[in-house]
């Protein structure tokens, strides 16, 4: 029991108290108050309290006393939030899902042109131009498809799916966005076999733990990213629990920051567990990567020293041997050459019309164009032999 302390100094947060006195003035000019106040607990822990203040008055109508009846709302408080936040990230994915959209259009008669150039050029400085033209589009409509797969959400149906190029993709995003003082490294088994999973979820999976990675490296560092094939037999999966024997995938993100400490490490996979400020963090992001995880028949672990990194490693079962074959990257087919087919082309964007309808001319084709589904249906039935 404190004896002879203020109350302010003992249940209030110091950084606060300007909010607390307002809160008092107006209590003894209107007899009564409620709001949101800041305090600690005896241990230091920060809560978020809605307070009821009423004034007493004695017998002659003064004022001698305050009671104050406080609710512990740091939970609600803390969901809200994520409410909230969860409601912005809904309304900033349509909106990058439009502009993605408009990029493309954009992008897409650049992207024509350039195929139609390097048929045309044949002195080999000009192609070179043409083939750098092309790596900067290709790097630029590969964020704008991360962009409309993350804005479409992360539900969807599994498949087959090709890790390295999962984090081929990653890698794009990584270097285009993190800082310029963590060096990227990425090392995945030339042969690395295929697993049957949901390609937004894994992709979220990754980059969740490579923000953390991030955060946990304010000076710099490295980020190494890896993936390999492993036969884990029933010795090995004694250490990894709802594991069967048999091949799997596993992925790893490393880095060397600032560590987790061992007495939180087994908390980390908690919903609401953060050790980041609450405008920063909201403690769901690895427990999201966890529940991912376990969805797909996976398990996670985590090995961290203060001050040396942390290493974080996914375990995913290989697809079955029928699938494999199906998951193997299809060669690219070049354009085929025409014989003077009629093709009728719906486009609502001028440009890309404009463009679509030059490349197929270039390659023997002979085109109708419309800009609208209607317009489509009109051509067609007057050129349908």
């Amino acid at each position: 029991m404190e004896v002879g302390k203020k109350i302010t100094g003992l249940i209030y947060d110091q950084n606060e108290l300007e909010t607390y006195f307002k809160a008092k003035d107006f209590t003894l000019k209107e007899g009564k108050w409620q709001g949101e106040l800041k305090q600690v607990t005896k241990d230091g822990k920060k809560l978020t309290v809605l307070s009821r203040f009423k004034v007493l008055y004695d017998n002659s109508g003064n004022p001698y006393q305050i009671i104050s009846v406080d609710s512990d709302i740091t939970e609600m408080k803390k969901i809200e939030t994520l409410l909230n936040r969860t409601q912005r990230l809904e309304s900033i994915g349509r909106l990058a899902s439009g502009i993605a959209h408009d990029l493309n259009n954009i992008l897409q008669p650049i992207a024509i042109l350039t195929h139609v150039f390097k048929r045309k050029l044949q002195d080999e400085s000009d192609l070179k131009y043409i083939e750098i033209i092309q790596s900067s589009i290709q790097r630029a409509t590969n964020i704008i498809n991360q962009i409309l797969s993350f804005s479409k959400g992360i539900a969807g149906e599994k498949g087959i799916v090709q890790v390295k190029h999962l984090i081929r993709e990653l890698e794009v995003i990584l270097k285009e966005t993190f800082p310029k003082n963590i060096k990227i490294e990425i090392e995945v088994q030339k042969d690395l076999w295929p697993i049957v999973a949901e390609p937004n979820q894994m992709m979220q999976v990754l980059l969740n733990l490579c923000v953390n990675a991030r955060d946990a490296m304010p000076n710099g560092g490295t980020l190494k990213i890896k993936a390999q094939n492993s036969i884990l037999d029933k010795h090995y999966i004694t250490q990894l629990p709802n594991l069967k024997p048999g091949p799997y995938v596993i992925i790893s993100v490393e880095d060397t920051g600032t560590g987790i400490p061992p007495e939180i490490i087994d908390k980390i996979f908690d919903p609401f567990f953060t050790t980041k400020e609450l405008e920063k963090g909201t403690g769901l992001g690895l427990a999201q990567v966890n529940s991912i995880i376990k969805e797909h028949n996976g398990v996670i672990n985590v090995y961290s020293e203060p001050g040396k990194g942390t290493i974080f490693r996914i375990y995913l079962q290989a697809a079955e041997e029928e699938f494999k074959e199906k998951g193997v990257e299809k060669l690219k087919e070049e354009i085929p050459i025409g014989n003077g087919e009629l093709i009728l082309v719906a486009e609502d964007e001028p440009a890309v019309l404009e463009m679509i309808k030059l490349a197929l001319e270039e390659n023997n084709y002979r085109t109708i164009t419309v800009n609208n589904g209607a317009e489509g249906i009109v051509k067609y039935s007057q050129n349908k032999n």
